[in-house]
C-alpha cells in the first residue's frame, strides 16, 4: 500500500517530538544529505552549504563546536542577498531543494523543535514530485504524484531513517548518535 504524504509527515512530527531533541537533527541531517548527494537538486550556491552539512553531522556526533559553524551559515544567509523579500524577482539559488532543507535543518538545531526536520522532509518530498514530473514530462495530478516511484521511495527512506533513530533512543538521550547509526543515515 503506498504511503501518502500528509499522513507520513503527520507521523513524523509526532514520533520526532517525543523522541530527545538530538533525533530530529539525525533526521533532518539524513534528508539533507540524500539532497545534496542527488546530482538532479545539486546547484553551485548549493555547494557553498556543504560545511553547514558537515557541520550538521558534527553536531549529531557530539562536537559543539559545530553549533557556531551553523550559525555562521545561517548568519551569513540572513545578511546575504539570497535572503530578499522580492519573491519571484529576488535571486531563486536559495530555493533549491538542498540549501532549503538545510536552512531548515540548520535553524531547527539553532532554534529546537522538529519543525525543521519535518520542513527538510517536505522539502525532500517536493523534490521527489518534481523528479517524478520530470521523468513523465508532463504535470501529474496529486494522486499520480503521491503514488510516483520516486515519492514512495522518498517516504519509505524518511520511514526507515525515523525507525531507526527510534530504535536508538535511549543511547540518543545521551546527546550523541553511535557511528554505525551515523553511519546508515548517511553521514560521510
Amino acid at each position: 500500500m503506498p504511503l501518502g504524504p500528509e499522513p507520513t509527515l503527520s507521523w513524523e512530527r509526532s514520533e520526532l517530538g517525543r523522541l530527545p531533541s538530538i533525533a530530529p537533527v539525525l533526521f533532518g541531517s539524513s534528508i539533507v544529505q540524500r539532497l545534496f548527494d542527488d546530482p538532479e537538486v545539486r546547484s553551485d550556491y548549493g555547494e557553498t552549504w556543504r560545511p553547514a552539512v558537515d557541520a550538521l553531522w558534527r553536531w549529531a556526533s557530539g562536537d559543539t563546536t559545530a553549533f557556531y559553524d551553523i550559525s555562521k551559515a545561517v548568519a551569513d544567509y540572513l545578511v546575504s542577498p539570497f535572503h530578499h523579500c522580492k519573491g519571484q524577482d529576488g535571486p531563486t539559488d536559495a530555493d533549491t531543494s538542498c540549501v532549503a532543507a538545510t536552512l531548515y535543518r540548520a535553524a531547527s538545531m539553532l532554534f529546537g523543535g522538529a519543525d525543521g526536520a519535518v520542513l527538510a522532509a517536505r522539502v525532500a518530498v517536493d523534490a521527489a514530485m518534481e523528479a517524478a514530473e520530470l521523468r513523465s514530462g508532463q504535470l501529474l495530478q496529486l494522486g499520480d504524484l503521491n503514488t510516483a516511484d520516486e515519492v514512495q521511495r522518498e517516504l519509505r527512506l524518511q520511514v526507515d531513517a525515523l525507525r531507526l533513530i527510534t530504535e536508538e533512543a535511549d543511547g540518543l538521550r545521551r546527546g550523541r548518535a553511535s557511528e554505525p547509526l551515523l553511519r546508515v543515515l548517511g553521514r560521510r
